[in-house]
């Protein structure tokens, strides 16, 4: 009995033994792992990275809006996008009130007059009335031809012409015709019709020379050159998204037009400050405006706002068609060779990117740029210490309590 006792007994601690050897060898293995998941030393290499991202990006001009008074429509005196000289005609607007009624009126009433005149006139053969009549001719048949054409500048210009024209015959004919009663009458109707019709539209001429725009999306005072330095993600962000630009806009009630400077333009788009690609100030990318061209553009400084990065570049080419598109998308060529390390190295924060250095048995934080990353590997460059290839350098792996979770 007591043999059997002994043998329990000594069975019992020798289990006791191996389960303790286990768990010794899980503790082991557990502070091992742990290590290997907090991080290792790596090399930096020398290579090369070339990628391309797309994004959703905003056209930003050096531009300057001019207002005017409340208007509900607007002629068009020249085209969009066309060259004009401080002072030129280039629209008229028609105040708030304004009906058709009145301009049809004003002609109706002038082409009684002109009736009457040739009443007047009788069968006389008057060679400076012919003249008029073939010069009225060709104008409307260049109205018609404009029309045509889809020329809505040259239609109004065409327009302003004839009725010039028409203007100067009823003057000349009223020097040659006896003033009757009837002619009086209209005279004085047409005279009140035309102050009338006059009261109402207002030329406008261009306040300074440049490249003229009649499009307008209510982001002309947030989104230009003027207010970079203090743009911010969500301007960027709304007018992405077409959402209304109230809060920033003038009241599109009295936006007139645009002149731009066509040499000079920018496009913006947002990345997350967590992200490692942001573009590297003064540095000078291939860009690929979708639909409208290939272009070199040159970074400006990134603007930090909140948890997004606002990345600016400046293109100095024709704007051509961009002077009346907000919404792009947008190709930048990340093109880089240099110093490589891998992407989980790289400390993507508000502030700026950063990798640990470690020398003599200590790490070092130094700021630097990520010039190119594929989602593996990235070039980057020191922003105030040179880095070259066989540098020591930290790379962070899971954390412990993301490694427990996954075994439960």
């Amino acid at each position: 009995m007591d043999r059997v006792r002994v043998r329990t007994k000594a069975k019992y601690h020798r289990r006791r033994i191996v389960v303790a050897l286990l768990l010794i060898a899980i503790i082991a293995g557990v502070i091992y792992t742990t290590v290997k998941l907090a991080g290792y030393t790596a090399e930096t290499t020398l290579g090369s990275i070339k990628v391309s991202e797309t994004y959703d990006a905003v056209i930003i001009r050096d531009e300057t809006a001019f207002t005017t008074l409340n208007y509900t429509r607007a002629d068009y005196l020249v085209t969009e996008g066309s060259f004009v000289q401080s002072g030129t005609p280039v629209m008229e607007v028609y105040k708030r009130g304004y009906n058709d009624g009145m301009g049809a009126n004003y002609q109706q009433i002038s082409e009684e007059v002109y009736n009457a005149q040739l009443e007047s006139l009788g069968d006389t053969r008057d060679e400076t009335l012919i003249n008029f009549n073939d010069l009225i001719s060709e104008a409307e048949a260049n109205v018609a031809s404009a029309a045509m054409l889809g020329d809505e500048a040259g239609v109004i210009a065409y327009e302003k012409e004839l009725q010039k024209l028409m203007e100067l015959r009823n003057s000349y004919l009223k020097s040659v015709t006896q003033p009757t009663e009837k002619l009086q009458s209209l005279y004085e109707r047409e005279r009140l019709a035309k102050e009338n019709f006059g009261g109402w539209v207002v030329e406008l001429a261009a306040q300074r020379s440049g490249n003229i725009s009649f499009y307008f999306d209510g982001y002309e005072n947030a989104l230009n050159k003027d207010k970079l330095s203090i743009i911010t993600a969500d301007v960027v962000s709304g007018a992405i998204k077409k959402r209304t630009a109230a809060q920033w806009a003038t009241s599109e009630e009295n936006l007139a037009y645009r002149i731009v400077n066509t040499s000079e333009w920018y496009c913006a788009f947002l990345t997350a400050t967590d992200e490692p690609l942001r573009l590297t100030e003064g540095r000078t990318y291939r860009i690929e405006v979708e639909g409208f061209g290939e272009y070199e553009a040159a970074a400006e400084k990134v603007v930090i706002s909140g948890k997004n990065i606002v990345n600016v570049l400046k293109v100095e080419a024709e704007i051509g068609e961009l002077i009346g598109v907000r919404n792009v998308k947008l190709k930048v060529d990340y093109e880089a060779s240099g110093v490589k390390v891998e992407t989980r190295s790289l400390l993507n924060l508000a502030d700026g990117q950063y990798i640990d250095i470690e020398s003599d048995g200590t790490q070092q934080r130094v700021e630097i740029n990520v010039l190119a990353c594929d989602g593996n590997y990235a070039i980057i460059e020191g922003n105030n210490k040179n880095l070259d290839g066989g540098i020591k350098y930290w790379v962070p792996k899971a954390k412990l309590i993301k490694y427990l979770k996954g075994l439960f």
